[in-house]
């Protein structure tokens, strides 16, 4: 028991730190537009041609997920079984170029050039297959709630590790937001390799929800149980037949960005698309037991340093912030008490000369006026206070 919560806490580690964008394959930070600009996918290598129609092939369209690429290796393990299948044409999102995918960028437009490239060429084919991973499925849901079904050619879709019910990382990094500065900062550089919590992307992302399954459409989810980045709550979807795996390689990195190079996942792609309907789930009772359990450990453990981590940078942005906030009052207070000394200075040098001789001529006429004995009280009272203030006027003394 604790050797595997060492394993899963180390896990988490490196996948924060190295997990390439939410598992979406190679892309690097110098690959990534400025966090405020949206990018538009490049066209150059990475670019297909426009596909020829072909009533007889079907199409297995592949949505990669937050900072992905299609020139990245997200996918090459799924897509090199198709290699040579004269039955199917295997693409990605975003290889076209009428129909870009900027994957930093709004959720509804990238759901918005799905709709439209299968609407506008799955047509030519005998019927569409949507494989999405990560971000991806969150992506393809969207298209679903915009009207994308059955009617328009589609025949199955995979989701593959994919945070339908909205990222709790996103989450946490919007709450974080708001306290800028840097707490922000150092959450953002930490998950910057997973996800960019301040991307457009990862905005919709917090607020992401599941959407009904589409009548007609094969559907089926499939996670690891070692995934670190898309936990349990965040794969919640009602109603979806939804498979937890226990990964074959039981390194480190094999739960979120291996799954689509495991071959239970492959195997069950495959037999979805061929069958056009989820296959059977063959595992017995106590290896589905196994991997559920080993989920909802990860699940916690993970959440659970998310929650610790976010804690830490917002202490240190509020602790940082009243800091500043501390500096700027003492300078403010600075500037003005030398202000105020400068305007009694000036105050004193002019009024106060005109003021104090008008009290002692009045001083001197009732003395005059009085008895002696009166005299001697004003004369011990102006003696005690008056002549003190005066003689440190600037002026000097009056009388």
């Amino acid at each position: 028991m604790v050797t595997r919560t060492r394993r899963l806490l180390l896990a988490v580690v490196i996948a924060l730190v190295l997990l390439p964008a939410a598992g979406a394959g190679t892309a690097s930070a110098k690959d990534r537009p400025a966090r405020t600009v949206l990018r538009p996918v490049d066209v150059g290598a990475d670019v297909a041609v426009r596909p020829a129609s072909d009533p007889t092939r079907e199409l297995i369209l592949f949505v990669g997920g937050i900072g992905s690429r299609t020139s990245d290796t997200t996918f090459d393990d799924l897509m090199d079984t198709y290699f040579g299948d004269p039955r199917y044409e295997v693409r990605r999102l975003g290889s076209l170029p009428d129909y870009t995918y900027d994957s930093h960028g709004s959720l509804d437009a990238a759901a918005t050039a799905l709709v439209t490239e299968i609407r506008e060429l799955g047509r030519a084919y005998a019927g569409v297959h949507l494989i999405a991973h990560s971000m991806g499925g969150a992506v393809v849901d969207r298209a679903f709630a915009l009207g994308l079904s059955h009617d328009d050619g589609v025949l199955t879709y995979v989701a593959l590790a994919s945070p339908h019910n909205g990222s709790l990382a996103s989450q946490l990094g919007q709450g974080l937001i708001a306290l800028e500065g840097d707490g922000f900062t150092l959450f953002r550089e930490t998950l910057g390799p997973v996800q960019d919590p301040g991307s457009v992307a990862a905005g919709d992302l917090a607020a992401t929800r599941p959407v009904a399954p589409p009548r007609g459409v094969a559907r089926l989810d499939v996670r690891m149980s070692s995934d670190a980045v898309v936990l349990r709550r965040d794969a919640y979807d009602p109603g979806v037949d939804s498979r937890v795996l226990s990964p074959v390689d039981r390194g480190f990195l094999a739960g979120h960005g291996g799954i689509t190079a495991d071959p239970q996942a492959v195997a069950l792609v495959r037999a979805t698309i061929e069958q056009h309907s989820v296959p059977p789930d063959e595992r017995s009772a106590l290896l589905r037991l196994a991997a559920d359990s080993e989920d909802l450990q990860n699940g916690m453990l993970v959440g659970a340093c998310l929650f610790a981590f976010t804690g830490v940078c917002a202490l240190v942005a509020l602790e940082l912030r009243r800091r500043r906030l501390v500096r700027r009052a003492e300078a403010w207070v600075d500037r003005g008490v030398a202000d105020g000394a400068r305007e009694v200075a000036r105050a004193t040098g002019s009024v106060a000369p005109p003021i104090c001789k008008g009290v002692a001529d009045a001083a001197t006429t009732i003395a005059r006026a009085t008895a002696a004995g009166a005299s001697r009280v004003w004369s011990a009272v102006t003696d005690g206070t008056w002549r003190g203030v005066i003689h440190r006027g600037p002026a000097g003394p009056l009388w």
